[in-house]
């Protein structure tokens, strides 16, 4: 029989009591904790006592007893409680001789339930130890099946764990706030990695920039072409991370650099660029980078790399057509606009300059002028960054959209959890990073290792070409050979050069080089080079045609050197340094109106954000807020806003009931309420500052091992610049302080939950837009309604929205495969005749007439019915007649427009 606790029970030390606690609530099936407690210091008793008891009284109470809870929110969402005051307690007091804990009070009866059952799900006993809680992490950081490591714990434990338990154990790892100086350490004692920070003078962190060993080796390699991306929702801080990378010998896909910023802007990117350069001195070799149409991001290149040849990601250049080109801002109707787009599309895919010319006179002579003058203005002057003409695919290797940067961006988000802290964000950075480089290092080594099974001779050029290079190039270069034999038409012209010509126009070639869009792009040999050397009886291999890049030994080499760096590993080297990038802004420019409402907009646009994270009435205070500045600035008021921070007893931040403005009307004032802009630049290396005012520098240093626990401290000199009078001074300044950056505050995840859309039974919620008729449809979803009559599947009308033509092979063959709503008068089936070829359109007009003639309509719902039913309604939005007792209603709808379930 279980031993239970009286008055007068003694222990000789707390852990005894402790234990006999846990004895007690294990038979009583009752969770017991520390209600009260005097230790024996705070006691202040004059008698010896025992250090071992260490309380002087305690007492130990149910857990739906002791203090009653009183919840100190508004009330608005139901809160619960364990409390019940149940009156179960155990007192213990030191004895008189100071020698043991006594009981001195006891009570056993519940005024609740107890049982074994509600024992086993009262979260002291679901908890688990620390070694069972690190195994869990090490599951879940793996992203192993929740509902597995549950019933493995069960299995194990024997204890209750619920799929919110294990929930818990990440987040209770995961800090409230950002540090700074622990990540950097991560970077440089696990990967090795150079870091550089960016920071403002009121010591808010402005970006981050990350590069290793393995990733500066690689841009030395290969630094030709870059694409730079940001992909976004990937920290719980809300900022964009950026990455950068190159294409390989092998036409593989490689990370050079990742950059976290807190701005977007002009100085934000330039400082990322300039840093990027500055730890590659391989960047004045770079020939190509492909962006998308970002303005600030574009003028920034052009400056940082000014011999490049800038393009933009085709995908993004069709993208930004399709939505600036709208009816609402053009002011043009919709068949005006699917015109615009067919003709600028031709525009974007013309290979060459008279084809250009020739769809531009139809771009000026057929579509609106208000089309025309956009594109004039914005994209006819940079048309070698968007045509994929010659110059587009200069030094690009035949790259013409963002596609690589996706396929990572990809793969982080899967491995990556959105709105992740940074620690665990770098950690698994470089778990996707290392993986890339496993996958793509063994893809290098098994093309020099596995041979082709039916191989060249070993005296032919083209075994030649395959042992001098990669797999993928040599690939390439044999095709290329291989075609090169069915070009016959090679000409001299005057100046010396031969004129080949084939199916995709002339080139001027010699045996060496070649000015085609292929030798442009690949910087290897092309089919008119190998077809001119057949001619001139010239060997076709030629170890000078091939850039070094592409030769398998650089692969070999360069997997060489990241081997002996071990970036597999973690990291023992003291190479790497972290450097912190200080930027302020002197004299302010007198800025005109536009500049003025940009520099505005940007922050509104922060604030708009902002506001909407917060719901309830959080976000209806930060909206007045917002409309009594609005109110206060036309009145021509100088405001000042004051902060107030209220909390309750759990942390929790609420709304205080109170004006957060502090109103001056007094105008000389305003001095004191001057916006403070803090920019971020910084340009590193011998640039010329002269337009960007007073900056301070603090210039890259090796960074020191402290003995300050979570410090990392920095010694620099910071170089302050006057570009005003072009005077310079060097202050040196010590132990800067790492993890006193403030870093921004994370984002709470909101978000609507899944299957939001749904009833409970799974059907669709009525939508609250009220819908339409087809007789009041627009135009374009018209035209969508009446293609999907026709055609055979629905993959046919996204490809006619891309520019292809209907034909007679994509129809449907027979009037019963139509749809009975062509028969209604409101469907007009010469909107079909822009997407059709003559024939297409006559069949279309055939079959309609063929099912009119038959005058036969049958229910969508059953298939059976006549058209002078009269126990049928028509869907005023698809047309389709209904059964009214295949809809579940006992009468006509009395409306005089009805719709179905699946237009409602």
């Amino acid at each position: 029989m279980p031993r239970m606790l009286k008055v007068g029970d003694r222990f000789t030390s707390f852990a005894d009591a402790k234990k006999a606690i846990a004895e007690l609530g294990d038979n009583t099936y009752t969770t017991f904790w520390k209600r009260d407690a005097r230790t024996i210091a705070s006691s202040k008793i004059a008698r010896q006592i025992k250090s071992s008891l260490i309380y002087y009284q305690l007492v130990y109470a149910c857990n739906h007893g002791g203090r009653k809870f009183k919840s100190s929110g508004k009330k608005i969402r139901q809160s619960w409680t364990f409390k019940e005051d149940c009156p179960v307690h155990v007192r213990f007091k030191a004895s008189l001789d100071g020698n043991a804990l006594e009981v001195t009070s006891i009570q056993s009866q519940h005024n609740h339930d107890t049982s074994k059952v509600l024992y086993a799900h009262t979260p002291s006993q679901r908890r688990l130890s620390s070694n069972m809680k690190e195994s869990v992490k090490d599951y879940l950081n793996m992203k192993a099946n929740r509902k597995m490591i549950q019933q493995k714990l069960q299995e194990s434990t024997g204890k209750i764990i619920t799929l919110q338990d294990l929930t818990n154990i990440t987040k209770n790892d995961q800090s409230k706030t950002e540090n700074l100086d622990n990540c950097l350490k991560i970077l440089k004692t696990k990967y090795g990695a150079h870091a550089a920070v960016l920071r403002d003078v009121d010591n808010n962190f402005r970006g981050l920039f990350i590069q290793t060993p393995a990733m500066k080796s690689t841009m030395n390699a290969f630094p030709e072409f870059l694409a730079v991306d940001a992909t976004y929702k990937l920290l719980k801080i809300g900022l964009p991370v950026f990455l950068i990378i190159v294409e390989d010998g092998n036409c593989q896909t490689e990370i050079v650099g990742v950059c976290i910023l807190a701005s977007e802007g002009r100085q934000s990117f330039t400082w990322f660029l300039e840093t990027f350069k500055s730890e590659n001195p391989a960047w004045i070799n770079v020939k190509c980078i492909m962006t998308d149409k970002d303005l600030h991001e574009r003028e920034v290149i052009k400056n940082c790399f000014p011999n490049v040849n800038l393009i933009i990601c085709v995908f993004h250049t069709l993208k930004i057509f399709y939505r600036e080109i709208s009816c609402q801002k053009m002011g043009i109707t919709p068949s005006q606009r699917t015109l615009s787009l067919e003709l600028i599309q031709k525009l974007v895919y013309a290979k060459t300059d008279d084809d250009y010319e020739k769809y531009m006179q139809g771009l000026k002579d057929s579509v609106p002028r208000t089309v025309y003058e956009y594109f004039m203005k914005n994209w006819h002057n940079t048309k070698d960054e968007w045509n994929l003409g010659k110059n587009y695919f200069k030094n690009s290797f035949l790259n013409n959209t963002n596609n690589r940067l996706e396929s990572i961006n990809a793969k982080l988000k899967s491995v990556i959890n959105k709105n992740s802290p940074l620690e665990h964000f770098i950690n698994s950075l470089f778990t996707i990073i290392s993986s890339l480089e496993t996958e793509r290092d063994h893809k290098a080594v098994y093309g020099i290792l596995k041979k082709p099974v039916d191989m060249f001779p070993e005296d032919s050029d083209e075994r030649k070409y395959f042992k001098l290079l990669t797999r993928e190039a040599s690939k390439h270069v044999l095709r290329e050979i291989r075609i090169s034999e069915q070009i016959r038409s090679i000409t001299v012209s005057a100046d010396g050069y031969y004129i080949i010509t084939d199916s995709r126009g002339s080139t001027k070639t010699t045996v060496s080089s070649c000015n085609c869009v292929m030798y442009d792009a690949m910087i290897l040999p092309c089919k008119h080079i190998f077809a001119l050397r057949r001619h001139l009886h010239v060997e076709l291999f030629d170890r000078m045609l091939v850039n070094h890049r592409q030769a398998a030994n650089i692969i070999t080499s360069l997997l060489e050197d990241n081997e002996s760096t071990g970036y597999h590993l973690p990291c023992t080297s003291n190479d790497s340094t972290i450097s912190v990038s200080l930027t302020t802004q002197g004299h302010q420019p007198i800025y005109s109106y536009a500049q003025r409402r940009k520099k505005c907009l940007l922050l509104c646009t922060e604030l708009a954000d902002l506001a909407a994270q917060r719901t309830g009435m959080l976000f209806e205070q930060r909206l007045n807020l917002l409309k009594n500045l609005k109110t206060l600035w036309a009145n021509d008021t100088a405001v000042l806003l004051t902060p107030i921070d209220v909390r309750d007893e759990n942390d929790r931040q609420f709304i205080v009931e109170s004006n957060d403005e502090v109103v001056f009307e007094n105008e000389n004032f305003s001095e004191f309420c001057n916006e403070v802009v803090i920019q971020d630049l910084n340009i590193l290396g011998d640039v010329n500052l002269s337009s960007l005012g007073h900056t301070e520098v603090i210039e890259e240093v090796n960074m020191e091992e402290s003995n300050k626990e979570n410090e990392v401290p920095v010694t620099a000199d910071i170089n302050v610049r006057d570009c005003n009078n072009q005077s310079q001074q060097t202050v040196q300044v010590n132990d800067i302080n790492l993890s006193t950056i403030k870093m921004p505050v994370a984002i709470k995840k909101r978000g609507r939950p899944k299957g939001q859309d749904l009833t409970v039974i799974g059907l669709p919620k009525r939508r609250k837009r009220k819908p339409l008729s087809f007789s009041k449809k627009s135009y374009q979803e018209k035209q969508d309604l009446i293609l999907n009559f026709f055609v055979q599947n629905g993959d046919i009308v996204k490809d006619i929205k891309n520019g292809k033509i209907l034909e007679d092979l994509d129809l449907k063959s027979f009037p019963e495969e139509i749809s009975d709503a062509v028969l209604d008068n409101s469907v007009d089936v010469h909107l079909m005749k822009t997407f059709c070829t003559d024939e297409a359109f006559n069949k279309i007009f055939n079959l309609v007439e063929q099912k009119r003639l038959k005058q036969h309509w049958s229910c969508s719902v059953c298939g059976a019915g006549n058209q002078n039913d009269q126990t049928a309604v028509c869907c005023s939005g698809c047309l389709l007649w209904k059964h009214i007792r295949c809809l579940g209603l006992s009468r006509r709808p009395k409306s005089k427009q009805w719709f179905c379930r699946n237009c409602y």
